[in-house]
């Protein structure tokens, strides 16, 4: 569903990119390498995991869903806090 990479000169971040479910368009999101080892690895919760990512980036970690996608399914945006 995703692939990940380091950033260059900076081993601590990842580009993890994927394609919405909803409207098959790339995503591309910038993390923290330990996020992703606590998510993927150490199950935890996607809120505690990326904390510093707005809800709509987490959303697409936990089902596919892009922002995008989110707003045209539900019509708003998965940021308005409504989780």
């Amino acid at each position: 569903m995703f692939t990940s990479e380091a950033i260059e000169n900076q081993s601590h971040l990842f580009k993890v990119r994927g394609t919405c479910i909803i409207t098959g368009k790339l995503v591309e999101i910038i993390v923290r390498r330990q996020a992703l080892i606590d998510y993927y690895e150490k199950g935890m919760k996607a809120q505690d995991a990326f904390h510093d990512l707005t809800p709509g980036q987490r959303e697409f970690f936990i089902s596919g869903c892009s922002e995008e996608g989110w707003a045209q399914l539900y019509g708003e945006s998965e940021n308005d806090d409504n989780l």
